[in-house]
């Protein structure tokens, strides 16, 4: 902010200094100087960014994370109206359980994709999501620093994710590091 306020400052003066010649011959002339010259100073800041803070193109980045997260969450939302009208689709139970695992929602992922294993056990994709949910879950508890909780999500995992599961080679390793 600092940076900001003795921007403006120095633009201030600088204008003063350029347009008391000019003010003295032409006074409309001057009044569209004395806008003119902090709107081009401000636009070019806004433009360039600073070293500490980021160029105006930076924050349009942001803007389009923003929508990004905002679009999944739209998504959904949608999701659930749809699973409400009809709550035993296994695919849209995996499809929601898929979206909270990877907006970092595993807890919550795990009991959507329980309620679909119960309902179809032999879905494969349901038991490699269920697999992943425990996994990732499991991932969160070690960094809580719960080894218990930590493990047992694990072997969860293991006992859930199917044969060709491509984190379950990770999964017995981390378990025998565990034990």
């Amino acid at each position: 902010m600092t940076t900001i306020v003795i921007a403006a400052i120095l633009c201030a003066i600088c204008t003063l200094y350029l347009i008391i010649p000019i003010a003295a011959k032409n006074r409309y002339s001057a009044h569209g100087l004395m806008v003119a010259l902090p709107l081009l100073s401000l636009s070019l800041y806004l433009l360039l960014g600073s070293p500490g803070l980021p160029s105006a193109a930076a924050l349009f980045e942001k803007d389009e994370l923003r929508i990004q997260a905002r679009s999944i969450v739209k998504g959904e939302l949608k999701m659930m109206e749809a699973l409400s009208k009809d709550p035993e689709n296994v695919d849209l139970m995996l499809a929601l359980g898929s979206i909270r695992i990877a907006g970092d929602r595993s807890e919550d992922a795990i009991g959507i994709l329980k309620h679909a294993h119960d309902l179809d056990p032999d879905n494969e994709d349901v038991k490699l999501q269920l697999g992943a949910a425990y996994f990732v879950s499991g991932l969160y508890e070690m960094e809580d620093n719960r080894r218990a909780q930590a493990l047992e999500d694990f072997r969860a995992a293991l006992k859930i994710a199917p044969a060709n599961a491509p984190y379950k080679k990770d999964l017995k390793n981390i378990i025998e590091t565990l034990k």
